[in-house]
């Protein structure tokens, strides 16, 4: 792990866009002044990345026509954790069966307590439904490789005629699955791994926003790199420099705190 100046040209997103978050972003970059994170990214090449996180950031950046940012570099594949999931309403039983019906040759539908074909040329993705009924929907592959075209038709069948959010998780404290105060499914990618997510976005594809997220371990926030230092024409070398004497600064400033623990939402 390493901090860098990358060029955004290099970055590439694993995940679609959401324009309102774009322009979430661009607002609060331009109110700011400054890039407040470093950007989580795995190397695929040379000078060519991954951006583990919101892809809507890369398209602000672009928008902003900032060319560089602050980059926090993983490069330990193993410490990199994936989950796949998301909370979508008004998802019913009636939906994922017709969807399942319309390609009956790919795709096998099955109750989890049922026979779900779990063989290596299947990708099954989870589903729980309001009712606590739960599917395997299990999509064959025609290839070595995971996720077939016919998968990322399912994805996409979900992210076009639905909203797909952030599923909240139930807790020692709490024994529901989801959120219930809405009328939400679960929607879940069984074993992903980021050599998975690396072949697909080789293969042209992209997951629905907000799908997919990362546990790395270590995130530094509040690093506040300025743009005009970004944007200047100082040589790379200059302003990984200064990256280094702001995390420093940061550091050395008794501000700087640790924090080691989950977060429990309260009261939501």
């Amino acid at each position: 792990m390493r901090f860098r100046i990358v060029s955004t040209t290099g970055i590439h997103p694993i995940m679609q866009i959401r324009e309102k978050g774009s322009e979430s972003y661009v607002s609060h970059i331009q109110q700011v002044g400054s890039i407040p994170n470093p950007a989580a990214l795995f190397p695929v090449g040379s000078s060519r990345y991954l951006l583990l996180g919101d892809s809507s950031f890369l398209e602000a950046l672009h928008k902003l026509q900032i060319n560089m940012i602050p980059a926090l570099i993983l490069t330990d594949k193993k410490k990199i954790m994936v989950e796949a999931s998301a909370a979508i309403e008004g998802l019913s039983e009636n939906h994922i069966k017709e969807f399942a019906a319309a390609f009956p040759r790919d795709i096998v539908l099955a109750p989890i307590k049922g026979r779900t074909p779990l063989e290596k040329n299947y990708d099954i993705a989870r589903i729980v439904l309001p009712d606590n009924s739960e599917y395997h929907l299990a999509v064959r592959r025609h290839g070595s490789a995971r996720f077939s075209g016919r998968f990322f038709d399912f994805l996409t069948f979900l992210s076009s005629r639905f909203h797909l959010a952030e599923p909240i998780f139930p807790s020692h404290l709490q024994s529901a699955t989801l959120k219930s105060t809405c009328d939400r499914s679960l929607v879940e990618i069984l074993d992903l791994s980021l050599d998975d997510i690396i072949s697909a976005v080789h293969g042209g594809y992209l997951f629905p926003a907000g799908l997919i997220r990362f546990d790395y371990g270590l995130r530094v926030v509040g690093v506040n790199y300025p743009i005009r230092v970004l944007t200047d024409k100082a040589p790379l070398r200059e302003k990984e420099r200064f990256l280094y004497d702001l995390l420093n600064l940061r550091l050395t400033s008794g501000h700087a705190e640790y924090v080691r623990s989950g977060v429990f939402l309260l009261n939501s």
